[in-house]
């Protein structure tokens, strides 16, 4: 899909996305000047804790994402911390196991 982007550079060939207008026909052509069209993609499987930053290069029209950190949202620190708990109640219930085999097996 064709976008319009708007982009704070970087470098020569490399710039950051600000802005997308995914109605680039609804501009004027005085509003078509502050950036370029690109063909855009969604960006896909993005890790838990990152977002995925859109940059451009302004000579050739290419377009990329680069992964940046960012903080957790509640509801995924909520699910990282369940399953943190879940596997520390695993790792205790072995380690219960471990100690009654070793009981059993020096007190035989």
């Amino acid at each position: 899909m064709k976008v319009f982007v708007k982009y704070t550079s970087e470098a020569e060939d490399r710039a950051r996305v600000s802005l997308i207008d995914y109605r680039p026909d609804l501009l004027s052509e005085e509003e078509l000047q502050d950036g370029i069209m690109i063909d855009y993609e969604e960006a896909k499987d993005v890790p838990t804790g990152k977002a995925a930053i859109l940059y451009v290069n302004p000579l050739s029209g290419l377009a990329w994402y680069e992964l940046e950190d960012r903080p957790l949202s509640q509801e995924e620190l909520i699910r990282f911390l369940q399953k943190e708990l879940e596997e520390a109640k695993a790792n205790a219930a072995r380690i219960a196991d471990i100690e009654l085999a070793l009981v059993e097996l020096f007190s035989a």
